[in-house]
Parts: C-alpha cells; structure tokens; sequence
C-alpha cells in the first residue's frame, strides 16, 4: 500500500487498456491505498476470533458494520464511488472497533484460568 502510495499513477497507466479507464482509476487511487491500512486489523481479528471460536462475537461486529456501512452508503450514494469506497472504509473501521472493544470480555471469559489474578 505505500509503495502503491507513490506509484500508484504509473501502475494504473500500465494496466489500464484505455485513456479513460485509466483516467477513472486514478480517481480511485485514494481508496485503493487506504483500504489496506483500514482493513489489516479487522483481518488480524477475524483470524483470532476463529481461531478462538468467538463466532457470536464475530456475527454481532459485522451484523452492526453492515449497519453501520448500509446507513453511510444511503447517506453517501449522491457521491458515487466515492461514497461505495467510504462506506466499505467505515464497514471495516467499525468491525475493527467492535471486535477491539469485544476482546477483553471475551480474552476474561475464555482463558480466566490462564489469566493471572
């Protein structure tokens, strides 16, 4: 994502077939960097929780970050791909907090014999 950062408009002229597809690609190219920083924590969870088998916790965060995203992507839709790309930027912002804000209860529940007193 940081090398994409600098490179992003020659990678995209290398790729693209026409000038206009070109053109577009380079109008998403914000959000084609910001997606990976805003979605590796929420990947990092999702590996813990089933892992841990928290799958309830797993379905409420992304039962609540598909609210969250539906209501922003209605809201943003008069901005077109700019509101798709920062709805699904919110979707994975909000998963990430709720499963960041789950974890310790989950952490007590789980592993309270491990834990130290």
């Amino acid at each position: 994502a940081v090398a994409f950062l600098f490179l992003a408009y020659p990678i995209l002229d290398s790729f693209a077939a026409t000038d206009g597809v070109a053109r577009e690609a380079k109008a998403m190219a914000m959000w084609l960097t910001i997606i990976p920083f805003a979605g590796v924590s929420s990947f990092i969870f999702d590996g813990v929780f089933v892992g841990a088998s928290w799958t309830r916790a797993m379905l409420i965060s992304m039962r609540c970050a598909t609210a969250a995203s539906s209501m922003s992507l209605w809201l943003t839709w008069p901005i077109g791909n700019h509101g798709l790309w920062l709805s699904f930027v919110l979707f994975l912002l909000v998963r990430t907090g709720l499963q960041l804000a789950l974890m310790p209860r989950l952490l007590r529940q789980s592993f309270a014999s491990a834990l130290p007193q």
